[in-house]
């Protein structure tokens, strides 16, 4: 479990939980940006394979670390945060279902800056 904590503290300082909020309603999802995957999750759900086996196929219910650095940057404010149309919002569901990560949202978040 440390080695998780600390990985979820990590991923908090490097800014990788994103709030993606729809420019015309209330709706929103959280994205874990990853070096190599990307993750949709929130506190019961995360697309991560340790999630799914763990969780669905598994005995244990345990969190992955990437639900544990969303509940650490919501506790800690430090949820990076970026208004979208629904069409960049599915765009993005799209390429991390089907490529495991976004470009569009890299794309997104490197203009922020």
């Amino acid at each position: 479990m440390t080695v998780s904590l600390n990985k979820a503290k990590s991923s908090v300082v490097y800014g990788r939980i994103v709030k993606l909020q729809l420019s015309d309603s209330y709706f929103y999802i959280y994205v874990f940006v990853g070096k190599y995957r990307d993750y949709i999750l929130d506190d019961n759900y995360c697309t991560c394979k340790f999630f799914i086996f763990n969780n669905i196929f598994g005995q244990k219910k345990m969190k992955c670390y990437h639900q544990l650095a969303l509940e650490i940057a919501l506790k800690q404010d430090k949820v990076r945060s970026i208004v979208v149309d629904k069409n960049v919002l599915r765009e993005i569901i799209m390429e991390i279902y089907s490529m495991e990560k976004s470009f569009i949202l890299r794309k997104l978040l490197f203009s922020e800056v």
